[in-house]
């Protein structure tokens, strides 16, 4: 059965001077502890650590605010992935407020992890991420987490837009859960045919084979981004529902070239993305 976390309902808690986390999926949310899931606020000139132990990897992607990371000035452009047994210390220039996704057992999701060499940490620009139309509908998608991007394929992400008045076709997963945050605007998640409206900051974890889609009735935007543990799945599309097929625009989020060349596939497929 789906999850649902409203951000509003969650206590903060404080963790460090000027620090505080809401903790949306803590240790014990998932039966087998496949991630956690916070969202930090930070105070101007405030710190935070992150500790990753040799088998767990983790990211952190900015939502306001500006953020130093061993020297690298961060916005909210930026997703940061910290590989195996890595130790950082993330430091505000402002108030900030990041989401932090850690995955405990990671080796157990992507192999390769065993042997992989990786010793820095991968900061993404989605912002010159290449821009994917939708063949079927007006939703766009940028690809923030990927093997080609942070060098494992232990999770995938992007952020999917919805402009007012669009909608997914129905479908599920096989082979890997996956959660949906918010970022902003407003938008209905159809969960097995019944209706939840979600939020900024609200989350949404599905495990396998749960039957879901989104639309957006507002007449705002609507955007939020998705992981999916591990990277590799297949999706399995209603019998009604047209098969959600991405092609590139040949532009990245701010108008202009993008960093790399995407072709057109399929969701959840694609070679080198």
């Amino acid at each position: 059965m789906p999850k649902i976390v409203k951000y509003s309902e969650v206590l903060s808690e404080v963790v460090a001077s000027g620090v505080s986390t809401k903790k949306l999926l803590h240790e014990n949310s998932l039966n087998d502890k496949r991630m956690t899931l916070e969202v930090l606020k930070m105070d101007a000139y405030s710190e935070f650590v992150i500790n990753n132990a040799e088998t767990s990897v983790s990211w952190v992607q900015i939502l306001e605010g500006e953020i130093n990371i061993d020297q690298n000035s961060l916005t909210k452009e930026h997703l940061v992935f910290f590989p195996l047994h890595f130790s950082v210390k993330i430091k505000a220039k402002s108030n900030a407020k990041l989401v932090y996704v850690s995955i405990p057992n990671a080796k157990s999701f992507d192999e390769s992890l065993e042997f992989n060499e990786q010793k820095s940490m991968q900061i993404i620009n989605w912002f010159k991420e290449p821009v994917l139309n939708s063949e079927f509908d007006n939703r766009k998608r940028i690809y923030v987490m990927s093997e080609a991007l942070a060098n494992t394929s232990v999770a995938k992400g992007e952020i999917i837009i919805y402009p007012p008045n669009t909608s997914a076709p129905e479908h599920y997963h096989v082979g890997a859960e996956h959660f949906q945050f918010m970022m902003s605007g407003e938008g209905i998640a159809v969960l097995g045919g019944v209706e939840h409206k979600l939020e900024a900051f609200d989350l949404l974890y599905n495990f396998e084979n749960e039957n879901h889609y989104f639309y957006n009735s507002s007449n705002s935007e609507f955007v939020f981004v998705e992981f999916f543990v591990p990277g590799k799945y297949k999706t399995i599309w209603a019998p009604h529902a047209k098969v959600c097929t991405w092609l590139p625009t040949g532009k990245n989020y701010l108008g202009n070239a993008p960093s790399r060349d995407i072709k057109k596939h399929v969701a959840g497929e694609g070679e080198g993305i």
